[in-house]
């Protein structure tokens, strides 16, 4: 549903990123090709309201 061509790790950097209260991710690794994906993370645009809306639906699916 992803307009955007991003890896989910992308996305999952993308959407902590998104919020203004939020000015650092800390990311864990477990192996070196995750390290090297996370040090890619590109800037990327924002997600459109349609992208945030479905991934709010399936955050909500979730208790953490």
């Amino acid at each position: 549903f992803l307009s955007n061509q991003r890896s989910w790790n992308h996305v999952a950097l993308q959407f902590a990123l998104q919020y203004p209260q939020v000015s650092t991710v800390l990311c864990g690794t477990t192996s070196i090709t995750h390290l090297e994906d996370n040090l890619k993370y590109p800037p990327a645009k924002p997600f459109t309201s349609i992208e945030l809306t479905k991934i709010q639906e399936i955050q909500g699916r979730y208790d953490f």
